[in-house]
């Protein structure tokens, strides 16, 4: 409901007898319905009421979520209006003495700005999953050069290390059971020679 007949569009003289009954007793005269969307939004307002002796604008809240496909949340601090689908908050507000105002001068804009910076080649090897360095030339992107110098993650990913056999062996007598480390022939020479 509102009291101002430009902010409806599409406005149709109310034949009917109706009136809003106020919290005095007093029947307000309802003069036309028609439609209207809420400013910098693509949320719809159907069958809106136009009252001129109202003093504050009033939101059905059934009609206002079966015509945008949406559902509010009411708290002790404010309300939150969410999309149905995909659970969104699409408005959210303040209570204020008792009331769910929505503040339209505080809807939010869907802006973004963008920032960019040169990385280096390593950071986008790491960001692609370490692809190959021909992979990163194939991209043709101007800020890579497809030269990666060293990765040790490529590496470590590289390496190969045979399993561990588990064995369960007990000694029944001193020395009975000896573990060396045999790796062969040393390139240096250590003392004697050896």
């Amino acid at each position: 409901m509102t009291s101002n007949p430009s902010e409806v569009q599409g406005i149709d003289s109310y034949s009917s007898t109706d009136i809003v009954m106020v919290g005095n007793d007093n029947g307000l005269v309802i003069v036309g319905t028609g439609h209207t969307n809420l400013p910098t939004t693509t949320l719809k307002l159907n069958n809106v009421l136009v009252v001129p002796d109202i003093k504050k604008k009033l939101l059905s809240v059934s009609q206002f979520s079966q015509d945008n496909n949406c559902y509010f949340l009411f708290y002790p601090w404010g309300f939150l209006l969410k999309d149905m689908k995909t659970k969104q908050v699409i408005l959210k507000g303040s209570m204020a003495d008792g009331l769910y105002p929505i503040n339209l001068r505080h809807l939010p804009h869907h802006s973004f700005s963008l920032l960019a910076n040169k990385v280096p080649d390593s950071l986008w090897h790491t960001r692609l999953g370490h692809p190959h360095s021909q992979v990163i030339s194939i991209l043709s992107l101007p800020s890579l050069h497809g030269k990666i110098d060293f990765c040790e993650s490529c590496m470590l990913g590289k390496s190969a290390k045979l399993p561990f056999h588990s064995q369960q062996s007990y000694s029944t007598s001193f020395l009975h059971i000896l573990h060396t480390d045999v790796w062969g022939s040393a390139s240096i020479p250590y003392f004697d020679g050896f």
